[in-house]
C-alpha cells in the first residue's frame, strides 16, 4: 500500500540541529520512515538520544565556520536539507544573527557550491510578530535570504511547541507547580495560541520533506486554538492540580524579565519569552490535516502523554 512517506525511503537527508528540542524528533521520524540520515549538532551530547537509531550519521558542525559547513554539506551531498539549527531563548542580538542568519547563510553558499537545491528551512511564527524581536529579525534576515537563492525551498513556521524535552514546555510546568495554590500570568491570559505537540510537527515535517512542497509557506498550530489562560487550565487539570491564576501586568513582567536577563546568566524567563507569549496565533490547522494526511492530537491528549510519559 503506498503511503504519503514512500518517498522518503532511501533518500539522503541532512537534518541539521538533530540534537534540539524538534530536531531530534525529526531525525528520528525520518529514519523510521526509511530515510538515509545525517544528524548534525554542535556539542556531542545533544545527539546522544540519536546514537542508538542505527544507521543515523551523525556529524558536528558549527554553521557559524563556513569551511565546516562547507565541508560536511560536500561530504555528504544529501538530496535534501532540513535546516533546523538555531540559537533559542536567547536575547544576545549579536548571537542570533550569527547563527540563525549567518549560519543560514552559510549552509546556503555550501549547497550552492556543492549543486543541492532542496531546503525546507524551519523559520519560526515570530518573523511575523509586528514587533520583531532578536529571534525574529534573524529569522525573517534568514527567510528573505533563502528568497533570493534559487532553491526549492519550502518554509515552515511552527507555533507553541509542547512535549517532553521541550525548553519552553518545562519552565512553564515548572512555574505552574512553584507555587501552592496559584500560579502567575503574563498579563491578562486572554491571547489565542495553538500549540502543537512535538511528535506532530516532526510528522508533518516528515510529509513536507516527502511531498512536492517546493515555493510553499507553512504556518504551523495545533487544532485547539484557545486562550492562555484555558492552556493554564488544561495543564492544571491534567496534573490534577487546582490553581488560582494571578494575572502580573505585562509592563512589569517585561520590565522584571529584562532585570532577570542582566542578573543571571541562564534566566528563567527572557523578555523575548515575554514578547512571544503575548502575541496571538491563527492558523488553519484543518487546512494542514487535510493536505498532508494525518490527525494532529488534540492539546488534552499532547499533554496526558506529555506530563504522564
Amino acid at each position: 500500500m503506498t503511503t504519503v512517506l514512500d518517498g522518503l525511503r532511501g533518500k539522503k537527508i541532512l537534518v541539521t540541529g538533530a540534537g534540539g528540542f524538534l530536531g531530534r524528533h525529526v531525525a528520528a521520524r525520518l529514519h523510521a520512515a526509511g530515510s538515509v540520515v545525517t544528524a548534525t549538532d554542535i556539542p556531542l551530547s545533544r545527539l546522544d538520544r540519536l546514537a542508538n537509531l542505527s544507521g543515523v550519521h551523525i556529524r558536528l558542525c558549527d554553521f557559524t565556520r563556513k569551511a565546516e559547513v562547507a565541508r560536511l554539506v560536500m561530504d555528504e551531498k544529501p538530496d535534501v536539507v532540513a535546516h533546523l539549527a538555531s540559537v533559542l531563548n536567547c536575547p544576545d542580538e549579536d548571537l542570533n544573527y550569527r547563527v540563525n542568519f549567518e549560519g543560514t547563510r552559510n549552509l546556503a553558499e555550501a549547497m550552492h557550491a556543492a549543486g543541492i537545491r532542496r531546503l525546507i528551512f524551519v523559520s519560526s511564527m515570530t518573523a511575523t510578530f509586528p514587533k520583531l524581536n532578536a529571534y525574529g529579525r534573524s529569522k525573517k534576515l534568514a527567510e528573505e535570504h533563502l528568497k533570493e537563492k534559487f532553491f526549492e525551498l519550502t518554509i515552515v513556521r511552527p507555533n507553541l511547541m509542547y512535549g517532553v524535552g521541550g525548553l519552553a514546555f518545562e519552565k512553564l510546568i515548572g512555574f505552574v507547580k512553584m507555587l501552592p495554590f496559584i500560579v502567575p500570568v503574563i498579563g491578562d491570559g486572554n491571547v489565542l495560541k495553538q500549540p502543537i505537540h512535538v511528535e506532530d510537527m516532526a510528522e508533518l515535517l516528515a510529509r513536507v520533506i516527502a511531498g512536492p512542497t517546493a515555493g510553499e509557506l507553512f504556518q504551523v498550530g495545533g487544532p485547539d486554538r484557545l486562550s492562555f489562560n484555558d492552556y493554564l487550565d488544561e495543564v492544571c487539570a491534567v496534573l490534577n492540580l487546582k490553581k488560582i491564576k494571578v494575572h502580573v501586568p505585562y509592563g512589569l513582567c517585561m520590565l522584571g524579565a529584562n532585570v532577570l536577563a542582566v542578573v543571571l546568566k541562564t534566566p528563567p524567563v527572557t523578555p523575548d519569552n515575554v514578547y512571544e507569549l503575548n502575541q496571538p496565533v491563527n492558523v488553519e490547522c484543518a487546512a494542514l490535516e487535510q493536505r498532508f494526511g494525518f490527525k494532529m492530537r488534540t492539546l488534552t491528549e499532547g499533554l496526558r502523554q506529555a506530563l504522564h510519559a
